[in-house]
């Protein structure tokens, strides 16, 4: 954590929260796996990052989802994240796991992919923004529309803690 904030310039007492944002490959099918609160992944991203921006209390660091590159989505949230010009939001490095990241940041944020499901194992309660053959096992936060997504994102006491019992369920679910 501290190598970390340390990289980017940042002290240990900086921000009062870590918190990583792993959006969804923008192409992929929004609507497929089940009810999504947004229009779709790209909303989503647009929705996070705007509340992001006035989060100053909050370090937000974007993960780029691994087949972006696929798909060339990489250059548009990168561009649009250097537009904002914003010192609390960061892309991280590619040479940085996931699984590091996890480990160090108070809150993991994806539409419903398999990192909320990784998060979980590791004893972190993820907020998703859609549904997923994972979500409502009571490992993960649920919110039921935009407002509540929000809601969510300004509770700086959300719990993010999972009990060994769930992290136990998180792991046969993954």
């Amino acid at each position: 954590k501290y190598k970390f904030l340390k990289y980017f310039n940042f002290n240990k007492n900086s921000f009062d929260r870590l918190v990583l944002f792993a959006p969804h490959c923008f192409s992929d099918a929004n609507h497929k796996a089940g009810k999504l609160i947004f229009d779709d992944y790209y909303d989503q991203f647009q929705t996070t990052v705007k509340f992001a921006e006035k989060d100053k209390k909050s370090l937000w660091i974007i993960k780029i989802h691994p087949t972006s590159y696929r798909y060339k989505e990489e250059n548009l949230i990168y561009d649009f994240i250097k537009n904002k010009n914003v010192k609390n939001i960061i892309l991280s490095p590619k040479s940085i796991s996931t699984l590091s990241l996890i480990k160090f940041t108070d809150l993991t944020i994806t539409g419903r992919g398999t990192v909320g499901l990784e998060s979980a194992c590791f004893g972190k309660k993820p907020l998703l923004a859609g549904e997923t053959f994972y979500s409502h096992k009571g490992i993960t936060h649920n919110p039921k529309n935009v407002s509540e997504y929000i809601s969510k994102l300004s509770n700086y006491n959300l719990s993010s803690k999972l009990d060994k019992k769930k992290i136990l369920k998180a792991k046969k679910l993954f």
